[in-house]
Formats: structure tokens, C-alpha cells, sequence
């Protein structure tokens, strides 16, 4: 079983698990492979740990933990996973502004994001945090409600007018819409960039290498053959490179949906200190996640979505486990 409780909500993850231990007891034997630590802890009676594609450690479940499974993967002491935050300026400009944005779903949501700053958007699987920011980047329809990027409005669905004033859309499903996993790295990378490695039509292999070789320095991809089909690159490396995709964009806003989705803890890390210092160059970031201690991790203002509507906008000591737990929930705050 390869990942299978990745795309589940909580109660579904239970569920599954369930059945598995039914079958286990009925003498089915399992290989479950996933990179979230707490479900190989929960699930597993041994554990086998590989690291770059070499063996690393076989040993009892019960005498690991997941910090000592998190040293072997990543080969080193994880001292911090996250970043140390940094609190954007209060008097930094408002280079996006959602004001009642509704599409066939989401109800009425409204936001703004502050130049430097990481915004992260949680809430219960589908609850509209997807949707909405497909709206917001033109790849959905918008019924109703504006979008401002740097005070100029935005035309709906059109993605080239996203692209054109710096903002752009990282999609959490990199096999279906962000990766074309039956052709190589380079092509992958400059799709949505062509234009800026020709004239005339005409694309320079020149230029497409040289980007290529400097995302693969800048984001850390590991390949041993550089014709290999992106298909058949670990998902770490297949989602670094669909963000060294959308950063050969140039954008000052980037909406980034599920940024470490099947990712081994490794590269987890490196995702988080690279969105960290984004944020600290000055761009901005829209960050989707339905891990929460990401989101606590990463973010210093969390909104929060139920049901199709934006129901709250944390920050400081609020952005905490239970807090936004009781936001996604529709809990009345406790008094």
C-alpha cells in the first residue's frame, strides 16, 4: 500500500487502518509505505528505513520513535523542521486584496495578503480552501467579488492576467495538472516560460538548459540521468521541480496547495526553509495545508475554512491546534 492514506480525511484514515489490522489478524500480510511518521508508528509492526535509494535501517517498530525515524531518513540531527518565523511588517503594502469572492461553493470570502508575509489557509477537506484559490488565480470561475493585486483589479479566469502581474498557482495534484509525468525535467520546467527562452517561435535548447541546471542547484532535485521521464522521479524531486516550475515565473505572490503531499521529511524541510525565504526576499505566500503543524509552523496568520466560507482569521498566540480546530469545526469561541 504506497501512500493510500494521503488524499483521506481523519475518520477515513481510522477506518482504513482498521480494516488493514482485520485482515492482518486474518494472517494478510502488509508493505505500507508512507512518509507521515505517526501512521508508520500507529500501523506497523517493523520498519525499514531507505535513504537516496540505499537501504538505511531495519529494525521493531516499538524501538522507534519518529524523531530517531526522522534522523535516518534525512541522515542528520533534526534540530528544528521549521523555520525560525519571521513576523512580516505591519506597515508592509497589501499586495493582494479578496474582497467577497464567491464561485459555485465558496460563500462571500474575503482577505487580504501583506508583502513578506506567509498566509496559510486551513480548515477540514473540502472546505473550499482549493477552490477559492483557484478563483483568486483565475483558474476558476468567480460568481461574484473582486481581486486586487497591488491595488489593480484582476480579470476572472485568466491565468495569463495572474501571470502577468506576479501571481501564480502551485496545484497540490503534481501528477494530474503540474507535471506531464511521460516527458523529461526541462520541458516540465519552462512550460509556462517559453517565452522567455526564444525568439520568434523558435526555443533555445541553450537557454532551457542553463534554467535547468540552475533549478536543479537552487531546489536540490537529484537525478542520475538527466533524460529520465519525470514520471519515474521519487515524489520529492517531482515536487521540487514543479516549484522550481512556477518560480521560473517570477512571481512576487505565490498560493502554494499542499506543499509537502507525499514527501519524505527531507525534503519536507528543504520545501519549508525555501517558502521561508521567499517571504524574507519579499515575496508573499498563500500557503494551503491539511497538515497542521506546518501550518502552525510556518504561518503567522492562519484563515480558516468551513464549508465553503471563510470563518476566521487568526494570528499570534491564537494560531494554535485548537483554536483553529474549533474554527473548522464551527465551534463558538470559549470564553
Amino acid at each position: 500500500m504506497d501512500e493510500p492514506a494521503v488524499v483521506l480525511a481523519q475518520d477515513e484514515v481510522a477506518r482504513l487502518f482498521a480494516e488493514v489490522r482485520k485482515l492482518r489478524d486474518q494472517s494478510t500480510s502488509f508493505v505500507f509505505v508512507s512518509h507521515k511518521l505517526g501512521e508508520v508508528m500507529e500501523l506497523t509492526d517493523r520498519v525499514t528505513v531507505l535513504r537516496d535509494g540505499q537501504w538505511v535501517k531495519t529494525a521493531p517498530t516499538k524501538n522507534l520513535d519518529g524523531e530517531t525515524i526522522a534522523q535516518l531518513m534525512v541522515g542528520r540531527e533534526l534540530s528544528s523542521l521549521y523555520p525560525t518565523k519571521r513576523e512580516p511588517d505591519v506597515d508592509a503594502d497589501v499586495v493582494l486584496t479578496v474582497d467577497g469572492v464567491s464561485t459555485g461553493f465558496v460563500r462571500n470570502a474575503s482577505f487580504e495578503l501583506r508583502r513578506g508575509e506567509i498566509l496559510g489557509f486551513s480548515g477540514l477537506i473540502g472546505s473550499g480552501r482549493t477552490e477559492l484559490m483557484e478563483a483568486v488565480a483565475g483558474l476558476h470561475t468567480r460568481t461574484s467579488g473582486t481581486v486586487h493585486v497591488n491595488g489593480k483589479p484582476l480579470p476572472p479566469e485568466d491565468m495569463d492576467a495572474s501571470s502577468d502581474v506576479g501571481l501564480t498557482y502551485m496545484t497540490k495534484d503534481r501528477k494530474g495538472k503540474g507535471l506531464i509525468l511521460h516527458d523529461m525535467m526541462t520541458p516540465n520546467l519552462t512550460l509556462q516560460s517559453l517565452h522567455l527562452h526564444g525568439r520568434h517561435g523558435l526555443v533555445s535548447p541553450a537557454s532551457e538548459a542553463k534554467v535547468m541546471e540552475r533549478a536543479k542547484r537552487r531546489f536540490d532535485i537529484r537525478v542520475r540521468d538527466q533524460w529520465i521521464t519525470v514520471g519515474r522521479m521519487s515524489g520529492g524531486d517531482q515536487q521540487k521541480l514543479l516549484l522550481a516550475k512556477i518560480m521560473e515565473m517570477e512571481p512576487q505572490i505565490v498560493i502554494i496547495d499542499e506543499p509537502t503531499r507525499g514527501i519524505d521529511v527531507s525534503t519536507k524541510q528543504q520545501n519549508y526553509e525555501f517558502i521561508s525565504v521567499l517571504a524574507h526576499e519579499g515575496h508573499s505566500v498563500v500557503m494551503i495545508s491539511s497538515e497542521m503543524p506546518e501550518i502552525i509552523g510556518m504561518c503567522t496568520r492562519v484563515a480558516v475554512m468551513r464549508e465553503g466560507a471563510l470563518v476566521e482569521i487568526l494570528n499570534g498566540d491564537d494560531v494554535n491546534e485548537n483554536q483553529i480546530m474549533r474554527a473548522a469545526a464551527g465551534l463558538r469561541q470559549a470564553s
